[in-house]
């Protein structure tokens, strides 16, 4: 009877324990629901050098985004967003039974990374507020292989720097809008350029450098996603 007793006491702590285990396991999903349901990552593709690209079009006087691709984290009001774009092109010239050849190969790449605060007005439109770090690329090399010599001729230009952008959008739905953003950048940066003989290395030109500073008021228009 005594070991009957123990036993039933043992299993009613077990019993109150596991309700107890139960009832906090329900809880912490609601907690990490109410947590992580603010959190959202946004996707956007910058319009203009799309349909630009798509149409063959020049550009013009204004100054486009050179970014692509723009992704943001956001938590309630704040975001970390990231910005990539670029190109790249090569051309080849020579004639039909001669060794001759003109290559000119063309890389850009443009990255950037910023924090940024969003106010929403009404229901369809909020603003963004962001600064950011920005780097650019742009470099062009030119071989010229006469076959006598390979001549190459290279023209590089890097800048980094930074600075603040503003921008509103409009959603069209809870999980797409359209974003129009506009940045004021300081960019220092350093253009190189100079020749190299790859057969007669003696012949090579001393790479000339040169440091510059400039602003840029890049614009943008953005296709966004959020999910």
């Amino acid at each position: 009877m005594k070991f009957k007793s123990t036993f039933l006491l043992i299993f009613a702590v077990l019993g109150g324990i596991t309700t107890l285990y139960a009832q906090v396991g329900d809880e912490q999903p609601i907690q990490k629901l109410s947590l992580f349901r603010d959190i959202h990552l946004e996707t956007g593709i910058n319009l203009i050098p799309v349909l630009r690209a798509v149409k063959g079009t020049p550009g013009d006087s204004l100054q486009l985004s050179p970014y692509w691709l723009n992704g943001r984290l956001s938590w309630r009001n704040w975001g970390i967003r990231s910005s990539v774009g670029g190109s790249f092109s090569e051309k080849n010239t020579f004639i039909q039974g001669f060794k001759d050849s003109d290559k000119l190969r063309s890389t850009q790449f443009n990255l950037r990374a910023g924090l940024d605060y969003r106010l929403k007005w009404k229901n369809q439109f909020t603003f963004t507020f962001g600064a950011d770090w920005v780097r650019h690329l742009n470099e062009k090399v030119r071989v010229l292989d006469s076959g006598f010599d390979v001549i190459e001729q290279i023209s590089q230009k890097e800048t980094t720097g930074g600075g603040i952008s503003v921008g509103g959008q409009w959603w069209v739905s809870t999980h797409f809008g359209i974003g129009l953003e506009s940045s004021f950048y300081y960019m220092t940066g350093q253009f190189t350029e100079g020749r190299k003989f790859v057969n007669f290395p003696e012949l090579n030109d001393d790479l000339n450098q040169s440091d510059f500073r400039e602003i840029t008021t890049p614009v943008a228009v953005y296709a966004i996603w959020k999910f």
